[in-house]
């Protein structure tokens, strides 16, 4: 819920141009539970990629997509998971023109200084509604 909220509160920030190049998708509803997390993924994203070539109206180029591994930056603790998804996703809506694998393959981890200024976004953003 609370990624979610913050996904809420960066589709707000981003101009109207910039927001209509997102689409907010919980996988849980679109892909099975039986398979592997990489696997899940790749599904969903395939099933993604199909369904932006079909509202463009344009041919599959490849019969298969190739995968490149992209490093995202990793949480040194075990109660940063939220935060991290949080900066993941707004990196990608502050940059949306950039390649993802420019995004993320710059760094191990993020600063506390990092994840704090989400903190205080979030609690920004809730806060109005509390």
């Amino acid at each position: 819920m609370c990624v979610l909220t913050y996904i809420s509160y960066l589709l707000n920030k981003c101009k109207k141009k910039t927001c209509k190049k997102f689409l907010v998708v919980d996988p849980d509803n679109i892909v099975p539970q039986i398979m592997s997390q990489e696997t899940c993924s790749r599904h969903l994203a395939n099933r993604l990629l199909k369904m932006w070539q079909a509202k463009h109206s344009t041919q599959q180029s490849r019969s298969t997509t190739i995968w490149k591994p992209v490093k995202c930056p990793r949480q040194l603790g075990s109660i940063e998971c939220g935060y991290y998804l949080q900066m993941y996703i707004r990196e990608i809506v502050r940059n949306p023109h950039a390649p993802i694998t420019e995004l993320f393959n710059t760094k191990s981890a993020y600063q506390q200084e990092e994840i704090d200024e989400v903190r205080i976004e979030w609690t920004s953003f809730v806060g109005r509604f509390v």
